[in-house]
């Protein structure tokens, strides 16, 4: 959690959308991503957290 906090920090995103939050699975997205410009795939969309249980 601490190395995703620090990601979307460090991008300047300040708000995300918790897609799944259950005991296997944390996923969250950014709530705004503009789909336009040169460096648009190597922006930070989102994370996942997964179990291998």
């Amino acid at each position: 959690m601490a190395e995703i906090e620090k990601s979307m920090s460090r991008a300047k995103i300040d708000s995300v959308f918790v897609q799944s939050n259950g005991a296997e699975r944390f996923e969250v997205i950014r709530l705004h991503h503009s789909h336009g410009g040169k460096a648009e795939g190597k922006k930070l969309g989102g994370a996942v957290i997964a179990s291998e249980a």
